[in-house]
C-alpha cells in the first residue's frame, strides 16, 4: 500500500511539471509573437497547448482531437475494483454461514449412516 501513494505523489509531481512547463512554453510563445516570430510562437503554443491536455489527461474520460481518439478506463477499472473489493468482503460471511451449514449437514449424514450400520 506503501508503493501506491509513492507513485500517486509521482504521478501529482509529474503532472505539476508538465503544467509548470506547459506555462513556461505559453509564455515564450507571448514573448516570441512580440519578437514577430509566428512560426515559432505557433509552434510553441500548440506544444503549450499538449502540455496543458497532458496534465489534466486523468481529468477527462474521453479525448478526441487532431483524429486521436482515446477513451481512459483507469477510473473505470478502479470503480469495477472497488466494486469487487466490496462483493469479496460482503460474501465472507455468507461464505462462512454456508461453510458451517454443509459442515453440520456432513455431521448429520455421517451420524446418521454410522447408527444404521
Amino acid at each position: 500500500m506503501n508503493t501506491f501513494n509513492t507513485d500517486n505523489k509521482f504521478d501529482k509531481l509529474l503532472k505539476l511539471i508538465v503544467f509548470l512547463f506547459g506555462i513556461i512554453l505559453l509564455l515564450s510563445g507571448i514573448f516570441l509573437s512580440f519578437q514577430n516570430k509566428t512560426a515559432s510562437a505557433s509552434i510553441t503554443y500548440g506544444t503549450a497547448i499538449l502540455c496543458f491536455i497532458f496534465s489534466f489527461l486523468t481529468s477527462f474520460s474521453r479525448f478526441e482531437g487532431f483524429g486521436i481518439k482515446a477513451e481512459l478506463l483507469d477510473m473505470k477499472i478502479k470503480e469495477a475494483d472497488e466494486i469487487i473489493n466490496k462483493l469479496q468482503i460482503a460474501s465472507l460471511p455468507m461464505a462462512d454461514a454456508y461453510s458451517a451449514q454443509t459442515d453440520q449437514l456432513f455431521r448429520r449424514i455421517l451420524t446418521t449412516r454410522s447408527a444404521l450400520l
